[in-house]
C-alpha cells in the first residue's frame, strides 16, 4: 500500500512537472499560474501545492529536470589529461545530440531563451541561472587557455577569444535546434557536425606534417614564412615584420 501511494505521488509530481514545463514554454512565467498548470495536469491546486510550494519552486524543478550537464562535463574535462580541443568539441556534439533528442532539454532552453520574464518572484532563479552560465564560461575559458599553453590553438589566437567563439556557436546552434519542431518517437539525426568541424579547423593548430612537405621545384626556398594571425571572419593578416602571402 505504501509503495502504491509513493507511486501515485510520483506520477502526480511528474504530471504537474510536465504541465508546468508546457505552460512556462508556451505562455511564459507571468501568464502560467499554478491553477492553470494543475488543471492541465488534471489535478487540483492542492495536489500541485503538495509537491511544490509555489510557482517559483515549480519553475526551478522544471529547469533542473531539463538542464543539460554542461557544468559537470566541463569540470570533468578540466580534470582530464590529454588534448583539450578535440575532447571539447566531441562534448559539444554530445550536447547537441542530447538537445535534439530530449524534449525536456529543448523546452528548458526555450523557456530560458524566449519565455522567461524576470518577475520579482523569479529574481533568485535569474541570479542562479546567470551565475551558472558564468561558471560554465570560466571553465570553458580555462580549458582553452590550457589548450593555448599546450600549443593546440592556431598561432595568433588566444584561449579567451576561442571560448567566446565556442560559447556564441553553442547559443546560436542550440537556439536553432530548439526552434526546429520536435517529433516524438523519431530518432534525432546528428546535426551541426559540419559546423563543429569548421570550428575545429578554425581554432586548432594544423597538423605539422602539412607544413613539413617541401615546396615543388624548390620554390620559396630561403624565404621567411610569414606569421599569420587568423581572424574569426574567414580572413587572415600577416603579423608586423613578416612578408605577406
Amino acid at each position: 500500500m505504501a509503495r502504491r501511494k509513493q507511486g501515485e505521488a510520483g506520477a502526480t509530481r511528474d504530471a504537474v512537472l510536465d504541465a508546468a514545463e508546457s505552460g512556462f514554454r508556451l505562455r511564459g512565467g507571468a501568464h502560467a499560474s499554478v491553477e492553470s498548470i494543475a488543471a492541465q495536469a488534471g489535478w487540483s491546486r492542492g495536489a500541485a501545492s503538495y509537491h511544490f510550494r509555489g510557482k517559483a519552486e515549480l519553475l526551478r524543478a522544471v529547469l533542473a529536470r531539463g538542464r543539460l550537464p554542461l557544468l559537470q562535463d566541463l569540470r570533468r574535462l578540466a580534470l582530464a589529461p590529454g588534448p583539450v580541443v578535440p575532447a571539447l568539441l566531441a562534448c559539444a556534439q554530445r550536447w547537441m545530440e542530447a538537445l535534439q533528442g530530449d524534449p525536456h532539454a529543448r523546452n528548458v532552453f526555450g523557456i530560458l531563451a524566449w519565455a522567461y520574464d524576470y518577475a520579482d518572484d523569479y529574481a533568485g532563479i535569474r541570479r542562479e541561472t546567470l551565475a551558472l552560465g558564468l561558471r560554465e564560461f570560466r571553465l570553458l575559458r580555462g580549458l582553452l587557455r590550457r589548450a593555448e599553453a599546450a600549443g593546440e590553438l592556431r598561432q595568433g589566437l588566444d584561449g579567451h577569444e576561442c571560448a567566446r567563439l565556442l560559447a556564441a556557436w553553442w547559443l546560436g546552434a542550440a537556439a536553432s535546434c530548439v526552434a526546429t519542431p520536435y517529433r516524438s518517437g523519431v530518432a534525432a539525426r546528428p546535426r551541426y557536425a559540419r559546423s563543429l568541424r569548421v570550428l575545429h579547423a578554425l581554432i586548432a593548430r594544423p597538423d605539422p606534417a602539412d607544413d613539413a612537405a617541401p615546396p615543388a621545384n624548390g620554390a620559396g626556398a630561403g624565404r621567411r614564412k610569414p606569421v599569420v594571425r587568423r581572424t574569426f571572419f574567414g580572413g587572415a593578416r600577416a603579423a608586423p615584420g613578416t612578408a605577406p602571402r
